[in-house]
């Protein structure tokens, strides 16, 4: 007798550790009962890193008094809650990082923002006039993979005056976890001299480091051969990696936003070892 209960505690608990394995192998991201440990092993798992990012089209503008606020994007919607969750992150801190609402409301983000930016410009007295003025955002993925997205914002402003100011930069997140990657894909010590240097050169369509020099705003500390990296962070996409320069910051205006490209099959000697394991 005593056997045969020892033989039904045992298959009771074999069928309890089959049940369990079963419910982390269909862990439903969406299911708040599921506990943490289920959640990290969906993390790390290959359908988290290689689903494809389904974005919703989002695009209105705002006007008050002579001044238009228009905000466009592909806005992150499905495809890994913590890729998603980043960039969503992302795009409301490029637009102030001041809304505290809930990120999946793309209506209340732009009403924020268009608001607090158009009283803001109203307020300032020297841009009450006839000139209409605009402030425009626009983001939206350049490049995907695997294991890697990268997206890019672009702005424009005017004012009054000669022209507007625009910029354009973007960010290579990590589809994994969110990880957003900056500088930090570079090696510390890695020298981009010659590839500020050459890269320029292409950018300018010269070939000599004089030409360069008439092309760039130099100074004692600045020139062809010390090129400071850009205030922007490098990204990536099927070109290589991107390091582009702001209007003003190496430039005259008239020369737009120098870049340069590094193909990847260059690049792999300036990059950490954390990067090289996503391409």
């Amino acid at each position: 007798m005593s056997l045969s209960i020892k033989n039904i505690l045992f298959c009771s608990v074999v069928l309890f550790g089959c049940q369990n394995n079963q419910s982390a192998k269909t862990y439903d991201s969406n299911d708040t009962t599921a506990n943490d440990t289920v959640a990290i092993q969906q993390i790390s798992s290959n359908s988290e890193r290689t689903a494809k990012l389904g974005f919703s089209h989002f695009s209105q503008k705002k006007h008050k008094e002579n001044w238009t606020y228009s905000l466009t994007m592909d806005y992150p919607q499905n495809g890994g809650e913590f890729i998603v969750h980043s960039i969503q992150e992302w795009i409301n801190e490029q637009l102030g990082g001041t809304y505290s609402g809930n990120l999946e409301d793309t209506q209340e983000l732009f009403n924020n923002y268009s608001s607090l930016f158009l009283d803001e410009q109203i307020a300032v007295e020297e841009y009450i006039c006839d000139i209409e003025c605009e402030m425009n955002y626009t983001f939206q993925p350049i490049w995907e993979t695997d294991n890697l997205i990268t997206l890019a914002c672009n702005t424009y402003w005017y004012g009054g005056g000669a022209h507007g100011s625009s910029s354009y930069f973007a960010v290579t997140f990590r589809k994994a976890d969110g990880r957003r990657f900056g500088m930090d894909m570079i090696l510390a010590d890695a020298n981009l001299q010659e590839e500020l240097n050459n890269g320029l050169k292409i950018y300018f369509g010269v070939s000599t480091d004089e030409e360069l020099n008439e092309n760039l705003q130099v100074d004692e500390l600045h020139n062809a051969n010390n090129i400071p990296l850009p205030a922007t962070n490098p990204w990536i996409d099927n070109k290589g990696i991107h390091l582009i320069y702001s209007q003003y910051e190496i430039a005259c205006y008239a020369a737009g936003m120098p870049e340069v490209v590094i193909p990847i099959s260059k690049a792999k000697k300036y990059l950490t070892s954390t990067i090289l394991k996503e391409l």
